[in-house]
């Protein structure tokens, strides 16, 4: 956000449940925008998104096209990630990402001054699961997601919104940032022989138009996660 701030921009950080749907972060999202309307006296707001903040614009998006310009998606995935089904189905690892979850997220709500956040587990998981994007994209269809692996969705669609998408294709980038390194390392195993970026596909990623797809990144790096080594 500083980076964008020298650059001329309004920028705005907002806050969402880390954990739950994709409905009840996007309704969430979409107060805040509101807010950024009212303050700013724009007619609509330029959203970006990283991992679960890409289907949560994309459900701002939706809902209210009249408030966004355009929506940019990192690492996002748009047509979910084998790891959530996994997480969902496996009798050990879902209710240690469970544990973990009950920690972490109200841990970072506290952390952003919002304590009061509502956290669920299992809509997190079920939102980024490939069964729940697939079933999320036939009630909330945007011609930005691409049909195949094989080409890019539209760049600018029909209501004059633009999209844009990056992602990175690596799992270990730094072997001292124990914590990313070691997750991309168990999880990257559970997505096959698919490009991923040690978290969610690459073909998944794309939304609009892609401007790159191979950076030198894990799924945290791209958000200097977590240890700022890379």
């Amino acid at each position: 956000t500083p980076d964008l701030a020298r650059n001329g921009a309004s920028v705005f950080a907002t806050q969402v449940p880390p954990f739950n749907s994709t409905e009840v972060r996007g309704e969430e999202l979409l107060q805040q925008v509101d807010e950024v309307i009212a303050l700013t006296g724009k007619a609509k707001v330029n959203l970006i998104g990283h991992s679960h903040g890409g289907p949560t614009v994309q459900y701002v998006e939706v809902v209210a096209p009249e408030k966004v310009a355009s929506t940019t998606v990192i690492s996002g995935g748009m047509k979910g990630t084998p790891l959530a089904d996994e997480v969902i189905s496996n009798n050990f690892l879902g209710p240690l990402v469970n544990a973990v979850v009950l920690i972490l997220s109200p841990s970072i709500s506290i952390l952003e001054g919002s304590p009061l956040l509502p956290h669920d587990f299992k809509p997190a998981f079920r939102s980024l699961s490939v069964a729940g994007r697939t079933e999320f994209n036939a009630k909330h269809p945007t011609a930005a997601i691409p049909a195949d692996c094989a080409s890019q969705g539209q760049k600018i669609t029909s209501d004059g919104i633009y999209h844009y998408s990056w992602t990175g294709d690596k799992k270990v980038t730094n072997v001292l940032d124990i914590l990313d390194t070691g997750v991309a390392v168990f999880v990257s195993g559970m997505l096959g022989n698919q490009p991923n970026d040690g978290l969610v596909p690459i073909c998944s990623s794309v939304y609009g138009q892609m401007i790159r797809n191979n950076y030198n990144w894990n799924h945290f790096d791209a958000i200097n996660q977590v240890l700022g080594l890379k």
